[in-house]
């Protein structure tokens, strides 16, 4: 520990040297020593003649906080637990530490954040100059202070998780251009912060004199920044400087997982990340669930426990009440929490009516949705619109699937784990060869699939009802987001003849990549298809069986074959009649869905909460 401390002394005085003194470089790649601190009052930043009241404010404000500050007299003089060197070390120490020790003390208040990240002269960062204090292999190994802010970004905040705690006017600050004299306007100061960083480590890009240069880095930037250093996907940008009495939200779900719910946790992050609002992730994914390749993107943001006043729980009812159940009431006292609940189903079910009594109010992704669970509780149900994001999109071919170039090729989408019954590509396969009957050539049905190894028997019926023709073709397995997306768009038509959709991504997916879209008239998707922008297929209501589905309640669809059947031979024989519709259509996503529409409406549903939040102790006084 003294080791420590005398390092400490050593090096924070030398962040502010590093500046006008850049030091020697080597190719040698930075360690990444865990470290546990103990400070005195050496150990905290250089006095000043003002004393700053906002860290006893913070740690007096926290009651848990408090009492943890007045037990670890381990970290500072104990004789002095109230001197403000002291309270600096310690809340410095509990964001990079502490918070890992005491998992259900978090809430970290947009003041401690923004105090976390502010500078005093330099261009670096309060917890930056804190984690150099015990990390000065970092100090020795870069040659300046970009390098240093671009090891801090690109592999610090991963190595300590600091992601959610960036301030969203930290965010945006990176998002601007460099105000060095003559600079390209094209980088941005993390940009310029990468390229330090990539130079310290012995890459070739050092001279931005040189056209060649600023374009040889801009294009791998561009390209393949975000591979080298997943966390920069996720870092920028940031739409908004602030977020005036929005505090930061903490996402529960299968954030890493291949699969619907997985993307919807995602796009959730997206959308308050674009609204500039904090998040931090929890996932639920278990060993055995495929994961999408992006999956260590998320890894700086990720926690063991809620950061967060506020929790949203990406996943089922009843996977909200396993959870609960599991965790126990700890991780969610003292915090509002959201169910952000996809259900497929027109009743949530008896057994399942509890799940209501484990959240604070429910956001839906369709008007579908919001009827639902308005009939059955009286706790607040606000639609809340799903960010649909077709952004990365990569060239697809088919040809290696054996579909030649001119071949007209119907698209079908689903996860076995989402159950054949509810997807229902019995139908699909059904109405293709209704719509086809003389097998013609140049005319396709693909379908993509997930998971069909672990449900082997319904991948058998699947396979028998396919039987020999050799039009229809199987593809399992996961692809990444930009695959996905560029296999929708490389068809000439998207199928679903669904029986219920909450919200039905895949759909409004293929409609924002302008692709054609046959779906059942019914449930989630009847918010953005219509007669305007596809083709809905006929369809009448019937009761869900208990061997149907695995939490089997109320109603759902039966699509009409035989309508489906004429939409697909319509469609094939002139396709022209899809112009107009799939250009309204993607108007339509873009309107409803895109990452203005759904950052705005989330952000202004917090300002909402944040509102009634402060209002709730007038009421009650009334």
């Amino acid at each position: 520990m003294e080791r420590a401390k005398a390092l400490a002394s050593e090096t924070l005085p030398r962040l502010a040297q590093l500046a006008a003194a850049p030091m020697p470089v080597t190719r040698r790649a930075l360690s990444a020593p865990r470290a546990v601190v103990s400070a005195d009052d050496e150990m905290a930043p250089p006095d000043d003649d003002r004393v700053d009241p906002r860290p006893r404010a913070l740690i007096e404000s926290n009651p848990a906080l408090r009492t943890i500050y007045l037990l670890r007299t381990d970290l500072y003089a104990p004789a002095r637990p109230h001197s403000p060197k002291s309270m600096e070390v310690f809340l410095l120490w509990y964001a990079v530490f502490g918070r890992k020790e005491y998992r259900n003390v978090q809430n970290f208040s947009v003041e401690y954040m923004d105090w976390l990240w502010e500078r005093d002269g330099t261009e670096i960062p309060r917890i930056l100059s804190f984690i150099v204090s015990i990390r000065p292999d970092v100090v020795r190994e870069l040659g300046d202070r970009y390098a240093l802010l671009g090891w801090f970004y690109c592999m610090g905040i991963v190595e300590y998780r600091l992601a959610p705690l960036i301030p969203s006017r930290e965010l945006f600050r990176l998002a601007q251009p460099t105000d060095r004299p003559g600079e390209d306007q094209r980088l941005s100061l993390l940009m310029r912060y990468v390229h330090a960083f990539r130079v310290a480590l012995g890459e070739d890009w050092t001279d931005f004199t040189r056209p060649e240069g600023r374009e040889g880095f801009i294009d791998w930037y561009r390209s393949n920044a975000h591979r080298t250093y997943p966390v920069l996907r996720h870092l920028l940008p940031a739409g908004r400087p602030t977020t005036p009495g929005v505090q930061g939200v903490t996402i529960v779900g299968y954030h890493r997982g291949a699969l619907g719910i997985g993307e919807d946790a995602r796009c959730l992050m997206m959308a308050l990340r674009h609204a500039g609002v904090p998040v931090s992730l929890i996932d639920l994914c278990h060993a055995k669930l495929e994961k999408v390749a992006e999956a260590a993107a998320f890894e700086a943001f990720e926690a063991e426990q809620p950061c967060f006043p506020l929790v949203v729980v990406c996943a089922p009812p009843f996977e909200t009440a396993r959870i609960r159940a599991e965790w126990g009431e700890g991780p969610f006292a003292g915090r509002t929490v959201i169910g952000y609940w996809p259900w497929e189903l027109t009743e949530l079910g008896r057994n399942w009516a509890h799940a209501y009594d484990l959240v604070d109010e429910i956001w839906v992704a369709s008007r579908f949705l919001e009827g639902v669970f308005k009939a059955e509780t009286e706790k607040p149900v606000h639609l809340m619109p799903m960010l649909v994001d077709v952004s990365q999109t990569r060239r697809v071919s088919l040809e290696p699937y054996g579909i030649a170039p001119g071949d007209f090729v119907f698209l079908a989408m689903f996860d076995f784990n989402s159950t054949i019954t509810r997807k229902n590509p019995l139908g699909i396969i059904q109405a293709f060869r209704t719509a086809f009957p003389s097998r013609e050539a140049g005319v396709k049905l693909l379908i993509k699939t997930t998971h069909a190894e672990q449900q082997a028997e319904a991948w058998s019926t699947v396979e028998e009802a396919i039987g020999e023709d050799e039009r229809i073709i199987v593809i399992d397995g996961a692809m990444d987001r930009a695959e996905v997306c560029g296999l929708i768009a490389a068809v000439s038509c998207f199928v679903s003849l669904h029986r219920s959709e909450g919200f039905g991504r895949v759909l409004a997916e293929a409609m924002a990549l302008v692709t054609p879209v046959i779906a059942t008239d019914w449930s989630g998707s009847r918010d953005y298809l219509s007669q305007q922008t596809g083709f809905p297929v006929r369809c009448s209501l019937r009761r869900v069986q208990e061997d149907e589905y695995p939490q089997a309640a109320g109603s759902w669809a039966e699509p009409d074959v035989t309508d489906a059947a004429q939409h697909m031979r319509h469609l094939r024989e002139q396709p022209s009649v899809a112009s107009a519709r799939v250009a309204l259509g993607q108007r339509v996503i873009a309107a409803k869905y895109g990452i203005d529409a759904v950052s705005g409406a989330v952000l202004a549903r917090l300002r909402d909460m944040a509102m009634e939040r402060d209002e709730a102790p007038l009421e009650q006084a009334q």
